[in-house]
C-alpha cells in the first residue's frame, strides 16, 4: 500500500502539468506528518520516562532540556549558518556544546 501510495505520488510530479504547487502542497503535508509523528513519539516517550526524569537532579535536567532545545535550534539554523566560515565554525561549536550536555546528562542518569 505505501509503494502504491508513493507511485502515485511520483507520477503526480512527473506527469501532471504545473504540478510545481501541488509538489509543494504534498511535501507540506507530508512534513507536518512527519512532525506530527516525531512530536507524538517524544510526548509518550516523556510519559512513560517522566518519573525517572523526576528524580534527576535539576541540573542534569537542565542539561537535557538546554541540549535538545540546543540542538532543535541548531537544525533550524543550519542553513543560513553554513553561508559562512564563522557559521560553519558556530555550527560545530554548538554541535559539541550538545554533545557535552547529553553526556553530563547521561553520566547523571547512569549513576543511579
Amino acid at each position: 500500500m505505501e509503494i502504491a501510495a508513493i507511485l502515485a505520488l511520483a507520477a503526480i510530479v512527473r506527469y501532471v502539468p504545473g504540478s510545481g504547487h501541488g509538489t509543494r502542497a504534498v511535501e507540506a503535508a507530508l512534513s507536518a506528518a512527519f512532525a506530527g509523528a516525531l512530536i507524538w513519539t517524544f510526548a509518550r516517550a516523556y510519559k512513560v520516562r517522566r518519573w525517572s526524569l523526576l528524580v534527576l537532579p535539576p541540573a542534569a535536567r537542565g542539561a537535557l532540556y538546554f541540549s535538545l532545545a540546543g540542538f532543535v535550534s541548531l537544525l533550524a539554523a543550519a542553513g543560513k549558518l553554513w553561508h559562512t566560515t564563522a557559521g560553519e565554525l558556530g555550527f560545530w561549536i554548538g554541535i559539541g556544546i550538545v554533545a557535552y550536555l547529553l553526556l553530563i546528562f547521561y553520566r547523571h542518569a547512569r549513576r543511579y
